[in-house]
């Protein structure tokens, strides 16, 4: 007999907008290696982290996501600002938005 597979909790939708330049694309591939670090110290899987788009030294983002803990989400996104140099991404969460920009204190 299968086991039936624990059923996910759905603590919120959130929305993400916005990109990130970073100085070179090695740094825009240590700090996805930073992000994917962070994802796996907050137990979270890296299949919403494939929403973002590489162009270049810019990392872009325009994506809704089911999402069972928008506070690691929120570290996540903090990592990648903490290694750009410009630009912002915003975490919105129904009416509320949270900006994520390099620079900004965690």
């Amino acid at each position: 007999m299968a086991r039936a597979r624990a059923a996910r909790t759905t603590i919120a939708m959130i929305e993400l907008r916005g990109s990130y330049r970073y100085a070179t694309p090695a740094a825009l591939e240590h700090a996805l290696a930073a992000a994917r670090a962070q994802l796996h110290d907050d137990d979270l899987d890296d299949d919403w982290l494939r929403t973002f788009t590489q162009r270049g030294t810019t990392l872009a983002v325009h994506a809704r996501l089911d999402l069972g803990d928008p506070f690691a989400a929120a570290n996540v996104v903090q990592t990648l600002a903490e290694h750009a140099v410009e630009g912002v991404i915003d975490v919105h969460r129904g009416h509320s938005i949270d900006s994520f920009a390099p620079g900004d204190d965690a």
